[in-house]
Protein backbone atom coordinates (compact mmCIF):
# COMPACT_ATOMS: atom_id res chain seq x y z
CA UNK A 1 0.00 0.00 0.00
CA UNK A 2 1.35 3.30 -0.62
CA UNK A 3 1.40 6.29 1.72
CA UNK A 4 -1.48 8.28 -0.50
CA UNK A 5 -3.44 5.11 -0.70
CA UNK A 6 -2.99 4.44 2.95
CA UNK A 7 -3.73 8.12 3.76
CA UNK A 8 -7.12 7.79 1.62
CA UNK A 9 -7.75 4.40 2.91
CA UNK A 10 -7.39 6.05 7.18
CA UNK A 11 -9.25 9.19 6.39
CA UNK A 12 -12.20 6.78 4.91
CA UNK A 13 -12.18 4.49 7.66
CA UNK A 14 -12.08 8.13 10.00
CA UNK A 15 -15.88 9.04 8.42
CA UNK A 16 -16.97 5.63 9.44
CA UNK A 17 -20.10 6.76 11.61
CA UNK A 18 -19.36 4.20 14.60
CA UNK A 19 -23.06 3.37 15.71
CA UNK A 20 -23.60 2.40 12.02
CA UNK A 21 -20.50 0.53 11.59
CA UNK A 22 -21.32 -1.52 15.13
CA UNK A 23 -24.41 -2.50 13.25
CA UNK A 24 -23.47 -3.39 10.06
CA UNK A 25 -21.09 -5.77 12.39
CA UNK A 26 -23.97 -7.18 14.21
CA UNK A 27 -26.34 -8.07 11.44
CA UNK A 28 -23.17 -9.30 9.72
CA UNK A 29 -22.91 -11.79 12.06
CA UNK A 30 -26.57 -12.46 12.58
CA UNK A 31 -27.75 -13.17 9.75
CA UNK A 32 -24.19 -15.07 8.84
CA UNK A 33 -25.79 -17.93 10.96
CA UNK A 34 -26.83 -20.06 8.52
CA UNK A 35 -23.26 -20.04 6.97
CA UNK A 36 -21.80 -21.36 10.38
CA UNK A 37 -24.63 -23.61 10.95
CA UNK A 38 -26.71 -25.75 9.03
CA UNK A 39 -29.91 -26.06 11.71
CA UNK A 40 -29.17 -21.97 12.30
CA UNK A 41 -32.93 -21.19 13.41
CA UNK A 42 -33.07 -17.62 14.96
CA UNK A 43 -35.86 -14.65 15.57
CA UNK A 44 -35.95 -13.39 12.02
CA UNK A 45 -36.73 -16.99 10.92
CA UNK A 46 -40.15 -16.96 12.29
CA UNK A 47 -41.01 -13.80 10.34
CA UNK A 48 -39.59 -15.47 7.32
CA UNK A 49 -41.57 -18.35 8.62
CA UNK A 50 -44.85 -16.22 8.84
CA UNK A 51 -44.44 -14.64 5.83
CA UNK A 52 -43.47 -17.29 3.96
CA UNK A 53 -47.01 -18.96 5.11
CA UNK A 54 -48.48 -16.00 4.29
CA UNK A 55 -47.19 -16.56 0.44
CA UNK A 56 -49.29 -19.31 0.04
CA UNK A 57 -52.39 -17.65 0.76
CA UNK A 58 -51.73 -14.56 -0.93
CA UNK A 59 -50.68 -16.83 -4.57
CA UNK A 60 -53.25 -19.22 -4.14
CA UNK A 61 -55.19 -17.78 -7.19
CA UNK A 62 -52.50 -17.73 -9.72
CA UNK A 63 -52.99 -21.56 -9.36
CA UNK A 64 -51.71 -24.51 -7.21
CA UNK A 65 -47.79 -24.65 -8.41
CA UNK A 66 -47.72 -21.08 -8.06
CA UNK A 67 -49.82 -21.24 -4.96
CA UNK A 68 -47.12 -23.73 -3.66
CA UNK A 69 -44.35 -21.51 -4.85
CA UNK A 70 -45.86 -18.58 -3.16
CA UNK A 71 -44.57 -19.45 0.48
CA UNK A 72 -40.54 -19.13 -0.61
CA UNK A 73 -41.66 -16.30 -3.05
CA UNK A 74 -43.31 -14.09 -0.59
CA UNK A 75 -40.42 -14.80 1.61
CA UNK A 76 -37.89 -13.30 -0.53
CA UNK A 77 -40.47 -10.65 -1.95
CA UNK A 78 -41.05 -8.73 1.27
CA UNK A 79 -37.85 -7.91 2.40
CA UNK A 80 -37.04 -7.40 -1.14
CA UNK A 81 -39.78 -4.16 -0.89
CA UNK A 82 -38.49 -2.77 1.57
CA UNK A 83 -34.72 -2.99 -0.16
CA UNK A 84 -36.33 -1.01 -3.51
CA UNK A 85 -38.62 1.56 -0.80
CA UNK A 86 -35.04 2.57 0.86
CA UNK A 87 -33.46 2.82 -1.84
CA UNK A 88 -35.87 4.69 -3.72
CA UNK A 89 -35.84 6.71 -1.28
CA UNK A 90 -32.12 7.54 -1.53
CA UNK A 91 -31.80 5.94 2.15
CA UNK A 92 -28.60 3.51 0.70
CA UNK A 93 -26.92 2.72 3.90
CA UNK A 94 -30.89 1.16 5.36
CA UNK A 95 -31.17 -0.31 2.02
CA UNK A 96 -27.82 -2.39 2.05
CA UNK A 97 -29.05 -3.04 6.11
CA UNK A 98 -31.89 -4.84 4.83
CA UNK A 99 -30.25 -6.96 2.13
CA UNK A 100 -29.21 -8.70 4.88
CA UNK A 101 -32.80 -9.73 5.68
CA UNK A 102 -32.80 -10.82 1.68
CA UNK A 103 -29.79 -13.17 1.99
CA UNK A 104 -31.20 -14.70 5.09
CA UNK A 105 -34.42 -15.47 3.53
CA UNK A 106 -31.89 -16.76 0.50
CA UNK A 107 -30.84 -18.70 2.95
CA UNK A 108 -33.69 -20.16 4.44
CA UNK A 109 -35.21 -21.13 1.01
CA UNK A 110 -31.73 -23.03 -0.04
CA UNK A 111 -32.65 -25.12 3.08
CA UNK A 112 -35.78 -25.78 2.53
CA UNK A 113 -34.70 -26.89 -1.09
CA UNK A 114 -32.39 -29.38 0.22
CA UNK A 115 -34.65 -30.75 2.25
CA UNK A 116 -37.02 -31.87 -0.61
CA UNK A 117 -35.86 -35.24 -0.53
CA UNK A 118 -35.04 -35.98 3.31
CA UNK A 119 -38.14 -34.30 4.57
CA UNK A 120 -36.57 -33.57 7.73
CA UNK A 121 -37.29 -30.19 8.32
CA UNK A 122 -40.55 -29.72 10.97
CA UNK A 123 -43.79 -28.47 8.58
CA UNK A 124 -46.10 -26.42 9.59
CA UNK A 125 -49.22 -28.60 9.49
CA UNK A 126 -47.57 -31.58 11.06
CA UNK A 127 -47.37 -34.91 9.41
CA UNK A 128 -50.10 -33.92 6.71
CA UNK A 129 -48.21 -31.12 5.52
CA UNK A 130 -47.03 -30.99 2.29
CA UNK A 131 -43.09 -30.03 1.40
CA UNK A 132 -43.44 -27.42 -1.11
CA UNK A 133 -40.34 -28.31 -2.57
CA UNK A 134 -40.49 -32.05 -3.08
CA UNK A 135 -43.46 -31.29 -5.11
CA UNK A 136 -42.60 -28.65 -6.82
CA UNK A 137 -39.06 -30.26 -7.93
CA UNK A 138 -41.33 -33.79 -8.23
CA UNK A 139 -43.42 -31.77 -10.67
CA UNK A 140 -40.71 -30.39 -12.66
CA UNK A 141 -38.90 -33.96 -12.82
CA UNK A 142 -35.79 -32.07 -10.47
CA UNK A 143 -36.17 -33.58 -7.51
CA UNK A 144 -32.71 -35.72 -7.38
CA UNK A 145 -31.47 -32.45 -8.05
CA UNK A 146 -32.24 -30.98 -4.49
CA UNK A 147 -28.99 -30.26 -3.06
CA UNK A 148 -27.64 -28.95 -6.34
CA UNK A 149 -30.17 -26.40 -6.83
CA UNK A 150 -30.26 -25.74 -3.13
CA UNK A 151 -26.34 -25.21 -3.23
CA UNK A 152 -26.78 -22.55 -6.10
CA UNK A 153 -29.48 -20.25 -4.13
CA UNK A 154 -27.13 -21.14 -0.85
CA UNK A 155 -23.97 -18.81 -3.07
CA UNK A 156 -26.71 -16.55 -4.34
CA UNK A 157 -27.64 -16.08 -0.82
CA UNK A 158 -23.99 -15.59 -0.09
CA UNK A 159 -23.09 -13.29 -2.72
CA UNK A 160 -26.01 -11.03 -0.80
CA UNK A 161 -24.57 -10.98 2.26
CA UNK A 162 -21.18 -10.00 1.22
CA UNK A 163 -22.79 -7.00 -0.86
CA UNK A 164 -25.14 -6.24 2.30
CA UNK A 165 -21.66 -6.13 4.24
CA UNK A 166 -20.02 -4.00 1.85
CA UNK A 167 -22.70 -1.65 0.44
CA UNK A 168 -23.79 -0.92 4.41
CA UNK A 169 -19.97 -0.12 4.95
CA UNK A 170 -19.82 2.17 2.42
CA UNK A 171 -22.80 4.12 3.35
CA UNK A 172 -22.09 3.94 6.88
CA UNK A 173 -20.25 7.51 6.79
CA UNK A 174 -21.09 10.11 9.26
CA UNK A 175 -23.21 13.23 8.15
CA UNK A 176 -21.81 16.26 7.08
CA UNK A 177 -21.63 18.74 9.70
CA UNK A 178 -25.46 20.27 10.01
CA UNK A 179 -26.30 17.97 8.05
CA UNK A 180 -29.82 16.21 9.32
CA UNK A 181 -29.62 12.26 10.17
CA UNK A 182 -33.09 11.77 7.66
CA UNK A 183 -35.80 10.46 8.28
CA UNK A 184 -34.57 6.88 10.13
CA UNK A 185 -31.55 8.28 12.21
CA UNK A 186 -28.75 5.54 12.07
CA UNK A 187 -30.61 3.93 9.14
CA UNK A 188 -30.62 6.68 6.39
CA UNK A 189 -27.73 6.95 4.36
CA UNK A 190 -28.24 9.57 1.88
CA UNK A 191 -24.49 9.79 0.30
CA UNK A 192 -24.40 9.54 -3.52
CA UNK A 193 -22.10 6.44 -5.13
Amino acid sequence: MTVETEDTFLARVRQLDPARTAFVGFAAWYTSAPMRRDDAYQLLDHLDLAIHEAGHVVFTPFGEFVGIAGGSILQILVPLAFVLWFAATQQRYAAFVVVFWVAQSFFNVARYIADARAQELPLVGGEYAIHDWSWMLSRMHLLTHDTEIAAAVRMLAGMLWLAAVLGALHFAVRPAEGTPRGRSGVFSGSRAA
